[in-house]
């Protein structure tokens, strides 16, 4: 009865123990391919100057190719995307939400963003088209599906705003 309590115990330890692993490993992977990534790199002051100067806390065009150049350069990177985080509203033409949203190269990203899971329609196939994922959530509130047209505002760089006509191209959770 003893060695099978301890054998039993044992194996309840090692099970919650893999368990746990495999829990924080998911969580890390999610936050490193679908947020932040290994490494982001930004101009000095930029997290202080992102909302009331983002013109000015950005990098621009040959810093950004400079930055890329060097870091395809080492064996050790896989990957290097340019990103670039939204916020506003999204309309339907009936209902207005706010949102919350992410530009991203789907052409180098479409490894790092297996660990989103599309509901419906397609991911997304190149950075020229004018096409979003939806969340679920945002989607049923907005009663969107996959092929239907949106309306995003949001502020240019230079603190304007503009409005931009897109298509849905899936929901994703």
């Amino acid at each position: 009865l003893t060695v099978a309590a301890i054998a039993s115990g044992s194996i309840a330890l090692i099970t919650f123990g893999g368990y746990m692993d495999y829990a924080f490993w998911g969580l890390r992977e999610s936050t490193i391919r679908n947020h932040l990534g290994h490494l982001q790199i930004v101009r000095a002051g930029y997290f202080e100057k992102r909302l009331s100067n983002p013109k000015a806390a950005l990098l621009e065009g040959p810093q950004v190719s400079a930055v890329e150049r060097i870091l395809t350069g080492w064996p050790e990177v896989e990957m290097v995307s340019r990103r670039l985080e939204l916020s506003g509203l999204i309309g339907n033409g009936e209902t207005t939400l706010p949102f919350l949203g992410r530009g991203i190269e789907p052409e180098k990203e479409s490894a790092a963003l297996s660990f989103l899971t599309i509901l419906s329609g397609a991911p997304l196939a190149t950075s020229d088209a004018r096409e979003i994922l939806v969340a679920k959530g945002l989607a049923a509130a907005l009663e969107v599906k996959p092929g239907d047209r949106v309306i995003l505002l949001t502020t240019t760089l230079s603190g304007t705003i503009n409005g931009l006509d897109v298509t849905v191209a899936g929901t994703f959770e």
